[in-house]
């Protein structure tokens, strides 16, 4: 699993997917949906087998506002769970040496970074 560096709270973040083949070399693929889940394995702000409609051999998912909101919890192992972002990538291609289709799965992983609260000006 891919570890990027973290998001922050509510703002907005780019996730960089790369598609390669059996032999590593890069591929496009002829299908690909991403789901976001966090560390408990729910699903966030409703991102289930999203579809990628721009397919190439590198795709830009965009993750903003809920998606990237920072959650609160007395307990720090639960809190940790709840920061945590998996991406999860499935997607199909056509092998130059087997044909296809074959399935690829990826997951990439981020922190979410709470921001602290900025006083205002009275």
């Amino acid at each position: 699993m891919d570890q990027l560096a973290s998001a922050r709270d509510r703002s907005s973040y780019v996730v960089k997917v790369d598609f390669t083949d059996e032999n590593g070399d890069t591929v496009v693929p002829t299908a690909a949906t991403w789901t976001l889940t966090d560390g408990n394995g729910e699903v966030v702000n409703e991102r289930s087998q999203t579809t990628i409609g721009s397919l190439a051999a590198t795709v830009y998912l965009a993750l903003s506002g809920d998606d990237l909101e920072y959650q609160t919890d007395d307990d720090d192992d639960t809190q940790r769970l709840l920061n945590l972002r998996v991406v999860v990538v499935e997607a199909t291609y056509t092998s130059s040496l087997t044909g296809g289709p074959l399935p690829v799965k990826k997951a990439i992983k981020f922190k979410i970074e709470d921001l602290p609260q900025v006083p205002v000006p009275v």
